[in-house]
């Protein structure tokens, strides 16, 4: 579940975790639910990892609201600066 600039929570089996987003200036929100969405569930594809996928999806989301319009879909380097932050 998104919470905007709170981040998300994630409860799967019978667990719950926040993700807390970091904080950024925003510049339009629009869209970040879906690049969230995407993002989360190719994320769960790849690693069938609920935890790292909101993790992934809460960073890239947080990406995507700084920036206006169509700008805000994330770039190559954005992807894989998500991933290692996750990874970390």
């Amino acid at each position: 579940m998104t919470e905007g600039a709170a981040g998300a929570v994630l409860y799967w089996n019978g667990d719950r975790r926040r993700f807390r987003a970091p904080e950024v200036k925003e510049v339009d929100a629009t869209g970040a639910g879906d690049v969230f969405a995407a993002a989360f569930f190719i994320r769960l594809f790849s690693t069938r990892d609920p935890w790292e996928a909101t993790r992934f999806a809460t960073l890239l989301a947080t990406c995507s609201i700084t920036r206006l319009g169509l700008e805000g879909i994330a770039t190559p380097r954005e992807i894989e600066e998500c991933m290692l932050e996750v990874l970390q």
